[in-house]
């Protein structure tokens, strides 16, 4: 039950401000890139911001792990060569 309320419960009410976002904001926005223009509804814009800061935070945090465990490999064997 406390599982339910601390994960699943944030996970549905943020779908559901997600869902009503996309409904209230339904505006075109162009969006100018090097190759062309694109008419873009405004809720792919955010959608494809927030994946695109999600993947860039994932990747971040997956350097970060990498670096400790190698730390943690270094601090291991200098352990071993000590005992």
């Amino acid at each position: 039950m406390i599982r339910f309320i601390f994960v699943v419960l944030p996970l549905l009410l943020l779908f559901l401000f997600a869902v009503a976002f996309g409904a209230l904001n339904q505006q075109q926005l162009q969006v100018d890139l090097l190759i062309g223009r694109y008419d873009v509804p405004l809720t792919w814009v955010v959608a494809g911001f927030l994946l695109i800061g999600f993947l860039l935070g994932l990747l971040s945090m997956l350097a970060r792990q990498l670096g400790l465990r190698h730390q943690l490999r270094q601090q291991r064997k200098a352990v071993q060569k000590v005992s």
